[in-house]
């Protein structure tokens, strides 16, 4: 019987608050036969869900709900998610591994919250889109998780502290993300602004910005730059490398902006 004792030992009770010894038995057994039924509707690979992978979880008071709900998330991931987001969650939180074994293993770890799961998830979605619509093949784990959680929370919930459950980002508001035009001065998506990080030969520092500013412009926080701040980085970034194009004179870049022939901003 793993982990009965070990919940015993960490509540100081049965294990089940307000039963007797005989009726704790009973909600352990019936705990562990829930959740390898859980497994079996899931179509989970026989012995996934181990004797001791159910003692963990008793042992950490993780409700068969909360397992059933696990289960079902971790199904989704192996099996329904754009091969990017699979590739990016295996790279990134499960140490290359991408069986449904691994996969499953990480989403049942007892040790790991909902809330861990949820960002893992949420981040993958968002790291596997960016590659999908080429804003970035390899975005950082900060930069996914950042945007991962403001995609579910909103700007409150994109910190390092952020406190309750994610919701979980589905695949049309990760691609949205990154295909939405910004609108106002600035003139395409994130995935079309992507090539404003680098500058070509003969284009000056004022015509870059930097990944952070990107995402900053959709309201992402980072690196203390307001989404204001950031809109009108890119936006000058933006019209420093179109600003040539407008009349004879090269172009150049003032404090105030971008000027061309004609051209710059107040």
């Amino acid at each position: 019987m793993p982990g009965y004792n070990d919940r015993i030992a960490k509540t100081g009770n049965n294990g089940s608050p307000g039963s007797d010894p005989i009726q704790a038995l009973a909600n352990y057994i019936n705990y562990q036969t829930q959740i390898q039924q859980f497994a079996t509707q899931a179509g989970l690979v026989s012995g996934t869900i181990s004797a001791q992978v159910g003692g963990n979880l008793w042992a950490n008071n993780v409700s068969s709900s909360e397992v059933s709900q696990r289960i079902t998330d971790a199904t989704v991931a192996a099996s329904s998610a754009p091969q990017q987001v699979q590739d990016y969650l295996s790279q990134n939180f499960l140490n290359g591994g991408s069986a449904v074994g691994a996969l499953t293993s990480f989403y049942l770890n007892p040790d790991n919250t909902l809330q861990q799961i949820t960002t893992a998830s949420n981040a993958s979605m968002v790291g596997g889109e960016a590659a999908i619509t080429g804003f970035n093949q390899n975005l950082s784990v900060a930069q996914a998780s950042a945007l991962g959680a403001f995609l579910a929370n909103g700007a409150n919930g994109a910190g390092a502290g952020q406190v309750g459950q994610l919701g979980m980002v589905s695949q049309q508001q990760a691609n949205a993300a990154f295909t939405s035009n910004l609108g106002g001065n600035i003139n395409g998506s994130l995935s079309q602004l992507a090539g404003l990080e680098t500058a070509t030969p003969g284009q000056n520092a004022g015509s870059t910005v930097t990944e952070n500013q990107l995402l900053s412009a959709i309201g992402v926080p980072g690196e203390g730059t307001t989404q204001s701040q950031a809109l009108v980085g890119v936006s000058n970034a933006q019209q420093t490398r179109t600003a040539g194009a407008k009349g004879g004179g090269g172009a150049a870049t003032t404090a105030e902006g971008a000027a061309g022939l004609g051209y710059a901003e107040e």
